[in-house]
């Protein structure tokens, strides 16, 4: 089944946001705007498509601009935000330009909220272990390989519904379809296209403690013919363990699916089934400090990783920390380190893939006009399977950001 490409799926939305627009009745609106205009500059260590063989220097261009407009229970929300991104400009280097845009749609009741939305990122992308998938989480763990600049698409289409029964009882749903990947006959990130769906259901059992229920399922096929199907089904529960501490986990089970075509270049081809583990736990905790409070944050996860570069799933353990102290207004400092490592459990074609970090950062925000941060991260990737030897990466960043923002109401 072939993909839409992702120019045609954005004027969807956009003809819903004017029916919404159409249908809605005349009433008070409220209308906000933001104009941003970011530079970071980045000193690190040579990555794949480097002239450089020492230290060498990135420079990236950030504009962006977002409106959002509000009437009744209803808001409307279209944002652009390119990157131009200059590649070693010392010495003349590429110079890369990353379309992104975003419209989103939503709708509440009373107990009832809908939402519907479309993303899309078009040009040329660098992607690297350094540098957060398009769509990724920010300060997540993030991929082990780095193969640099690729001409790169991503179309991500989502709708989400959230729903209240009753007081304590709460269910959210969303159901969505992506395109990404390498645009080239010969990328090494191949193109994918798949579905994706969500359910969860929660209860809040006491004041102090929530359970819940939680279905995840992800597809993909990619151009090398390669598919993958992830299914998750885990029981969660959430305790506030004191006024400054909580606590939340999840266990369950998830059932994999691989189709490994012949040439793939992963493991034997055929068609694969798998019963992994999966679960998580995370702790919370705000640690009174002078001045301000010390925000703790400490993950382990456990789950199949769909490996966007070989198409392969495998079982990934992560383990991640964070903490943020704001000494006072407008400065904020923050610390992160983490791990993930490919477990050596059932096909695990990729067994002993691995990845560590640690990262500082601090940012001013004393303007509202303003902002200014810097940030280190420090990174080892190995890859044993690829006989590729552990690299040393790091990149230290200085960003400065000018914001300009409005708000009518009429």
């Amino acid at each position: 089944m072939r993909a839409a490409p992702p120019r045609r799926l954005l004027p969807v939305w956009l003809a819903l946001a004017v029916v919404g627009l159409g249908a809605a009745p005349a009433t008070a609106a409220d209308f906000a705007s933001q104009l941003t205009a970011r530079a970071d500059t980045r000193v690190r260590s040579p990555l794949p498509g480097d002239r450089g063989t020492g230290t060498t220097l990135d420079l990236e261009l950030l504009p962006g601009g977002t409106v959002g407009l509000g009437w009744d229970k209803t808001q409307l929300g279209v944002s652009y935000t390119p990157s131009i991104l200059l590649r070693e400009p010392q010495l003349a280097g590429p110079v890369l330009l990353l379309h992104r845009g975003r419209v989103g749609l939503s709708q509440a009741w009373r107990r009832v909220t809908l939402a519907v939305g479309e993303e899309v990122s078009v040009g040329d992308l660098d992607v690297g272990s350094l540098r957060q998938p398009e769509g990724g989480m920010p300060g997540g763990v993030g991929e082990v390989q780095t193969i640099g600049v690729t001409k790169y698409v991503r179309s991500a289409t989502l709708a989400s519904l959230d729903v209240s029964p009753a007081r304590r009882l709460g269910w959210s749903s969303s159901l969505g379809y992506q395109v990404s990947g390498g645009t080239e006959p010969s990328a090494v990130l191949p193109l994918q296209h798949g579905p994706t769906f969500s359910s969860e259901l929660a209860f809040e059992l006491t004041r102090l403690d929530k359970l819940s229920v939680r279905l995840q399922v992800t597809g993909a096929r990619f151009s090398t013919q390669q598919e993958q199907l992830v299914g998750q089904l885990l029981g969660g529960w959430a305790r506030q363990l004191s006024r400054r501490v909580s606590l939340t986990a999840a266990a369950g089970l998830a059932v994999t699916r691989e189709l490994v075509p012949e040439g793939a270049g992963v493991g034997e081809p055929g068609e694969y089934f798998e019963l992994l583990p999966a679960g998580n736990v995370s702790v919370a905790a705000s640690v009174p400090v002078p001045h301000q409070t010390l925000t703790l944050n400490a993950t382990a996860r456990l789950y199949p990783f769909a490996d966007r570069f070989t198409g392969a799933v495998y079982e990934r353990l992560e383990l991640s920390h964070s903490g943020e102290w704001r000494p006072w207004r407008g400065l904020s400092l923050t610390e992160a380190a983490g791990l993930a490592w490919a477990v050596p459990v059932g096909l695990a074609e990729q067994a002993g893939d691995q990845l560590y970090y640690g990262e500082v950062g601090a940012a001013w925000s004393g303007l509202p006009w303003l902002k200014i941060g810097a940030t280190g991260r420090l990174l080892w990737a190995e890859q044993p399977r690829l006989m590729v030897p552990g690299q040393l990466q790091w990149v230290v960043t200085l960003s400065v950001a000018l914001l300009h923002q409005n708000v009518a109401a009429w």
